[in-house]
């Protein structure tokens, strides 16, 4: 599924529970259940850290937004824009922009781009797996 289709709440201007029923009960009949594993460390250990410590609760969720990305997706990394990732996680684009600097100084992500004004390509990073 692409960026597009599984954040599309955003641009369809769609907000309310009677948008959200059709999603769901569209979703329940007609698509199976997805699921994504996530090490245990990550809730365990780096939760606690970003959002007790770091005080960073964004970049928690941007993490997580990026595992699913990449790792649930069967991907090594992901190309997308602060705005296609804002719309995803719910945070503003600044927020986004604070939450990767965060994961990129605490070297959970990896950043990569031709150009300063290419679309970054992410790489996610597990640390205390070596």
């Amino acid at each position: 599924m692409s960026s597009p289709e599984r954040c599309d709440k955003a641009r369809s201007r769609c907000y309310g529970n009677h948008c959200y029923n059709e999603r769901m009960i569209k979703r329940a009949t007609s698509d199976p259940v997805e699921t994504v594993t996530v090490d245990p460390y990550v809730f365990d250990t780096l939760m606690r850290d970003l959002i007790g410590h770091d005080r960073a609760t964004s970049a928690f969720g941007v993490y997580l937004h990026f595992w699913r990305r990449t790792f649930g997706d069967g991907e090594q990394s992901v190309q997308t824009s602060l705005r296609d990732i804002a719309e995803c996680t719910g945070f503003s684009k600044r927020g986004v922009q604070e939450a990767i600097s965060v994961l990129s100084r605490r070297q959970l992500i990896g950043i990569a781009r031709q150009s300063i004004t290419d679309i970054p390509v992410y790489t996610v990073k597990r640390p205390w797996r070596r």
